[in-house]
Formats: structure tokens, C-alpha cells, sequence
């Protein structure tokens, strides 16, 4: 199973995912040097196995072998990702958005509110292609 985490910044999220499906190989994909190295660094320190970090642009990742993605990307950035998705994933592709809808044709088959100590992070939108 490969699940990729788009704008993974430091990889709290991806190192998350890694520890509950050690079976997965997860990828995380952050454009900014610091937030890569740092996400690098601490799964290494942590002995995270099965994580892998890509320092590009998510537009320039191919995702065709993802079986699952999430994202937490600035609202501004959803418009763009959509198209990409529709693009590059396979049909069954599982998407977890954290605060944002994908626009458009996208409807989540379902919405989860959750608790958070970030209050502008309340609401979790899961998709299927």
C-alpha cells in the first residue's frame, strides 16, 4: 500500500500514518528544504522505517501509485490539486482532505468532525476516485 502525504511539512502526519499501517510505505512530498530535512531527520531518529520523502512541488510527483493520499493544503491550492488528482489517480484512490473540499465533481463520501486543538481544523473530507 502506498499512501502519500501532499505538503507534508515536518511529517508529523506521514510519521503518524507510518506507525499505525507498518505495512505501508509512506511518502510524504514537501517543497520547502527546511520542513524536508527536518521531516528526514526525525523519522530516522525515531527508527520510522517505512517513510520516503520527496523534495518537489506535488504538481511534478506522479501519484499513479498511490492507494491513498491526504492533505491539509491552503484553500487556495484545492483548485489546483483537483485537477492533478483527477489526472494522476487510480480509481478506488482513497483522499483525506483536513479542512478543505475538493471542488468541482468531488463530493466526500464522508465528513468527519474532530477534536483538535487547532480550532480552524475541525473537519476531516474523505474521498473515493
Amino acid at each position: 500500500m502506498i499512501i502519500y502525504d501532499i505538503g507534508c511539512g515536518y511529517g508529523h502526519i506521514t510519521r503518524d500514518m507510518a506507525r499505525a499501517l507498518p505495512q505501508a510505505i509512506i511518502i510524504g512530498i514537501e517543497i520547502n528544504i527546511i520542513s524536508y530535512t527536518r521531516a528526514i531527520l526525525t523519522s530516522k531518529i525515531l527508527g520510522i522505517k517505512n517513510t520516503r520523502y520527496i523534495r518537489k512541488n506535488f504538481h511534478d510527483v506522479d501519484l499513479s501509485d498511490a492507494d491513498g493520499l491526504y492533505m491539509f493544503l491552503l484553500g487556495s491550492l484545492m483548485e489546483q490539486i483537483r485537477g492533478k488528482l483527477e489526472k494522476d489517480l487510480k480509481k478506488g484512490t482513497l483522499i483525506i482532505s483536513n479542512k478543505f473540499q475538493i471542488n468541482g465533481k468531488w463530493k466526500p463520501i464522508k465528513t468527519l468532525n474532530i477534536n483538535t486543538l487547532a480550532p480552524s481544523q475541525k473537519t476531516v473530507y474523505i474521498y473515493r476516485k
